[in-house]
């Protein structure tokens, strides 16, 4: 078996297997939609495009970041945030979740490469241009009005960013 990096099943892009496509990094919004009709996504209150396919061995609703690009490309897939996480106060629910997350994303890509600290809840796989980050985070969100919990699953490409001119 050839020494491949953890994160080569997403180096191209994302795959989602429901349609049998691959989502190219730096791909625009109607790059997506060309790929699967605008019709099978909604909106996340952030202005992501989400839509529920399986990435990494994980099934769920996943945003698509293409609002911190510069040029407004895909530069991030993210497990979108769902109510049942919103409404959870219950730091075993996400003890659990982050677990659960981790069991699956490492049947997928083996040991974390870059950050394995299962007691602060905190994995990674990747490098510097291309990483999958899994981290249970406390954090402050305007649109819901306040502090909040969240099990964060993402997959981000700097790789995707343009280049800085010097």
């Amino acid at each position: 078996m050839a020494n491949t990096s953890p994160v080569a099943r997403v180096r191209a892009g994302i795959p989602i297997p429901e349609h049998d496509v691959v989502v190219p990094w730096g791909a625009t919004e109607s790059d997506l939609f060309a790929l699967i009709p605008r019709t099978a996504f909604a909106r996340s209150l952030g202005g992501w495009p989400t839509l529920r396919f399986t990435l990494l061995g994980i099934e769920g609703v996943f945003g698509f970041n293409f609002v911190t690009h510069p040029e407004r490309r895909l530069i991030e897939v993210a497990l979108a945030s769902g109510e049942e996480w919103l409404r959870a106060a219950d730091e075993k629910w996400f003890r659990r979740e982050f677990t659960r997350l981790s069991r699956l994303l490492r049947r997928a890509m083996g040991k974390p490469n870059w950050i394995d600290l299962p007691r602060k809840r905190h994995r990674r796989w990747g490098n510097w241009s291309l990483w999958v980050d899994l981290a249970v985070e406390r954090g402050y969100y305007s649109l819901l009005g306040g502090e909040f919990t969240d099990c964060r699953l993402q997959v981000y490409a700097k790789s995707a960013l343009p280049r800085k001119r010097r």
